[in-house]
């Protein structure tokens, strides 16, 4: 767990790093990310960053997402891919120009992760029928699918092989 995402705590990243042997991943990327990752994690953690999956496109999880990629960069990460819901990629394009990131490739991940050691499939959540009534003044299920999930919502199933399993102890 990378912050704690409490507001007023000074501590507003909002991430998971999840380390294999050969890759890490990080799941959403919360402002204070960047400086999180290098005060709290290994040196060098950053330099086998190879996807990072968002849950959603809200600032509380894409607000660190530029900073990051400049660290990753300078950690020596050779890419990026990006896996969430249309549009996360957005972000990135629009400060492209401001960041300078020399042979550092910014990619758009399709469907499902597998790296050998663990696979991360997306699960889209969107508001039913049923869920439309628990709103309270919206009726209209068209309106409450932007007011209260403003975007799509992805959650992340992982899977290991237990072959690959190495538990220290």
């Amino acid at each position: 767990m990378i912050g704690s995402n409490e507001c007023g705590a000074g501590v507003n990243g909002r991430a998971l790093m999840l380390y294999t042997d050969h890759q890490r991943l990080i799941f959403n990327c919360g402002e204070g990310t960047q400086r999180l990752t290098t005060e709290q994690c290994p040196p060098r953690a950053l330099a086998l960053l190879s996807s990072i999956f968002f849950t959603s496109r809200t600032w509380r999880n894409l607000g660190g997402f530029p900073g990051l990629c400049l660290t990753a960069r300078a950690s020596g990460s050779p890419d990026l891919t990006v896996h969430g819901p249309n549009g996360c990629m957005a972000l990135f394009e629009s400060v492209r120009d401001f960041i300078l990131l020399y042979e550092f490739e910014v990619k758009s991940g399709d469907g499902t992760y597998d790296d050998g050691t663990v696979s991360v499939e997306p699960v889209e959540l969107m508001p039913t029928e049923e869920k439309c009534g628990t709103a309270g003044a919206f009726h209209d299920c068209s309106q409450i699918k932007f007011a209260v999930f403003p975007t799509m919502l992805l959650i992340y199933i992982l899977d290991s092989p237990p072959d690959n399993w190495n538990v220290d102890s």
